[in-house]
C-alpha cells in the first residue's frame, strides 16, 4: 500500500469513487486496508479527513445524476468510517498501554514505598539489635565474678527478647546445673523458684538437654501442649511449665573452642511475640557474647583457686614432709650422740635408729614419687610396664608390707579370695593402687576391721575393700578421686591428697576403673574392676 500523502490521496479518491459507484465488501476491506497504511506511515486523523474531503468533493464534482446525492454521501461516509477504522483500534491500544502503564507506575510507586518503609525498619532494628549487644556485652562484662556473669546472662535478655530467660551451665562431670532462672513479671516467682530444681536431664531428648549434647539451637514457633510434656521431667514440672503459658521458645547453645558450654532458654508469653529466624539469630548472637564473658568469668575463677589450691598444697607439703625430716634430724642426732660414746652403746639401740631413719626415707621417697607420679599422669606421660601379674598374689605382698601399719592401728584383715586371678598388668602400680587402697584404709578405719575380697566375674578381676571407719559424706563421694582432694580434716589425718587421686589414674590407664560407696561412721567400700583378657590399646611397655 503507498504510505505517502501524495499516493495516498490518490488511491483512496479511486477507492472512494469505486465504492460509490459500485459498493462491495472488498472495497470496503480496501478502506479499511488505506487506513491502516495511514496510520503506520505516521499520518493522523485529521490528514485523513483532509484526504477524505479532497476526495468527496471531486466526486461530487464528477458523478452522474443518476446517484442521488444522499446515496452518495450515505456510501462516502461508511467508506471514511471504515478507512479510520485502524486509528481508531490504535487509540484504543494507546488508551489501553496509558492506562496499564499509570496502573503499573502506581504499583512500582506503592512497591517503592514499601521496599522504603521496610528498608527503615531493617536499620531501625539494626540500630536496636546493636544497641542491645552492645547494651548486654557491657553488662556482661560489668563483673569478673562468675556467680554475677550468670546471672548477668539471662538477666539482659529478659524484657527485651524474653519474658522468662533460664540459664543451664553444662559441668566437667557431663552433668547440667541449672544456674539462674530470670523473669519480668515479678508474679511469676513462684513458677520460676520451682523451675530452678528441674536442671536438665542428659539422657532427654528435646529442650535444654538435646541443645547440651548437639550444641545446635532448638527454636518452637508455637509451643503446644505435647512439646511442654516431651520437656517435662515429672508431673509437677509439666503443671509449672503450663502455668507458665509459654507460646513461643527457643534454646541457644553457650559453645567455646568448639565445646558446648551450657544453654539459654528464652521464653515469650505474649501470643504477639512469636520467635522466628530473627529471634533465633539475635539469641546466638547474644549466647557468644554471653558464652564469652563466662569463659572469662570461669579463668580467673580457676586462676584464683589453682594459686589457693598451690598455697594449701605447698603448706600441705611442707607439713607433710617436715615431719619425717624432723624425724630423721633427731635420729641423726640420737645417733651421732650415740656414736660418740661407743662404749656404752648397745648395737640393738643402733639399730633401732637406723631402721627409723630408713623408714622416714621410704616414707620421704615415697612422698616424692607420688609428686612424680601425678606430674607424669597429668602431662599424659606414665608408662606401664605390663607382664602376667596374678592380683591375688599382689594383694599379699602389700598386706605383708603393711602388717607393722595394720597392728600398730589395731585393723584386723580378712580376705575372701578363692583363686588366684591373672591379668596382663603392670604389677608395680598395681601394687600401688592397693597400697595407696590399704593405707586408706588403715589411716581412717583405725581400730576397726577391713575386709578385702578379689572375685573374676565375667573377666573382670574385681578387687572390694571396706573399712569401717569415719567413713565419706556423700556431698564429698563425686570428688574423693580428685587431684589434693581430702574428705576429712588435713591437719588430723595428714597427707597430700594425692594417693586416691592415683589409684583412678593407675586403674584408667588399664582400662579399668574404680568406684566407692560409704555411709559416715559406718563403712566406706572401694571396688576396682580390671580386665583380665588383655591389655588395653593404650597399654605400653617402657621404663618408669
Amino acid at each position: 500500500m503507498p504510505t505517502d500523502w501524495t499516493a495516498l490521496s490518490t488511491r483512496y479518491a479511486e477507492a472512494l469513487r469505486e465504492y460509490v459507484t459500485a459498493p462491495g465488501e472488498s472495497i470496503l476491506e480496501l478502506a479499511y486496508e488505506l487506513g491502516r497504511s495511514a496510520a503506520a506511515s505516521g499520518i493522523g486523523v485529521l490528514e485523513m479527513v483532509t484526504i477524505h474531503e479532497q476526495a468527496q468533493g471531486g466526486l461530487l464534482a464528477s458523478l452522474v445524476p443518476a446517484i442521488p446525492l444522499e446515496e452518495v454521501l450515505s456510501r462516502a461516509s461508511l467508506f471514511f468510517r471504515e478507512s479510520l477504522a485502524p486509528f481508531e483500534i490504535t487509540h484504543r491500544g494507546y488508551r489501553e498501554s496509558h492506562a496499564a502503564l499509570q496502573r503499573l507506575n502506581a504499583e512500582l510507586e506503592l512497591r517503592a514505598a514499601k521496599l522504603a518503609a521496610a528498608s527503615e525498619s531493617v536499620r531501625r532494628l539494626t540500630r536496636e539489635r546493636s544497641a542491645f549487644l552492645a547494651e548486654a556485652s557491657r553488662q556482661l562484662a560489668s563483673s569478673l565474678n562468675y556467680d554475677v556473669t550468670a546471672k548477668s546472662v539471662a538477666q539482659v535478655a529478659v524484657p527485651r527478647i524474653a519474658d522468662v530467660a533460664i540459664l543451664d551451665i553444662l559441668e566437667q562431670r557431663n552433668a547440667a546445673r541449672r544456674a539462674v532462672v530470670a523473669r519480668v513479671d515479678p508474679g511469676l516467682s513462684p513458677l520460676c523458684e520451682e523451675l530452678e530444681k528441674y536442671p536438665p536431664k542428659m539422657e532427654a531428648a528435646t529442650g535444654a538437654s538435646k541443645v547440651l549434647k548437639s550444641g545446635v539451637s532448638e527454636l518452637v514457633t508455637n509451643v503446644d501442649p505435647s512439646y511442654l510434656a516431651s520437656i517435662a521431667q515429672d508431673p509437677a514440672h509439666l503443671a509449672c511449665l503450663q502455668k507458665l503459658q509459654v507460646r513461643s521458645l527457643m534454646v541457644v547453645p553457650l559453645s567455646a573452642g568448639g565445646r558446648v558450654k551450657g544453654a539459654l532458654t528464652l521464653m515469650s508469653r505474649s501470643p504477639e511475640r512469636r520467635y522466628g529466624v530473627d529471634e533465633l539469630d539475635l539469641a546466638e548472637d547474644l549466647a557468644q557474647r554471653a558464652c564469652l564473658a563466662l569463659e572469662n568469668a570461669r579463668l580467673l575463677l580457676e586462676a584464683n583457686e589453682a594459686v589457693q589450691l598451690r598455697d594449701e598444697f605447698l603448706a600441705i607439703a611442707s607439713h607433710e614432709l617436715y615431719t619425717p625430716i624432723t624425724t630423721l634430724q633427731l635420729s641423726v642426732q640420737n645417733l651421732r650422740r650415740l656414736l660418740d660414746r661407743p662404749e656404752v652403746t648397745p648395737p640393738e639401740r643402733l639399730r633401732k635408729i637406723l631402721m627409723a631413719i630408713e623408714k622416714q626415707g621410704k616414707r620421704l621417697a615415697g612422698m616424692v614419687d607420688n609428686l612424680l607420679d601425678v606430674s607424669r599422669m597429668h602431662h599424659g606421660k606414665l608408662v606401664l610396664q605390663v607382664g602376667e601379674v596374678d592380683l591375688l598374689e599382689v594383694v599379699l605382698a602389700v598386706v605383708g608390707n603393711l602388717s607393722e601399719e595394720l597392728s600398730r592401728a589395731g585393723c584386723v584383715l580378712s580376705i575372701d579370695a578363692k583363686e588366684k586371678v591373672f591379668g596382663r598388668w603392670d604389677r608395680m602400680r598395681l601394687e600401688q593402687v592397693v597400697t595407696n587402697l590399704l593405707t586408706n584404709a588403715i589411716k581412717f578405719g583405725a581400730g576397726k576391721p577391713i575386709e578385702i575380697s578379689l572375685q573374676v566375674p565375667g573377666g573382670t578381676a574385681r578387687l572390694t575393700m571396706t573399712d569401717h571407719g569415719v567413713g565419706i559424706p556423700a556431698e564429698r563421694i563425686p570428688f574423693v578421686f580428685d587431684r589434693f582432694e581430702r574428705a576429712v580434716s588435713l591437719w588430723k589425718y595428714g597427707g597430700l591428697g594425692l594417693g586416691l587421686y592415683i589409684v583412678r589414674q593407675v586403674l584408667e590407664a588399664h582400662g579399668g576403673r574404680v568406684t566407692v560407696a560409704s555411709e559416715p561412721g559406718v563403712s566406706t567400700t572401694f571396688v576396682v574392676e580390671l580386665p583380665c583378657e588383655q591389655a588395653p590399646a593404650a597399654r605400653s611397655e617402657g621404663n618408669y
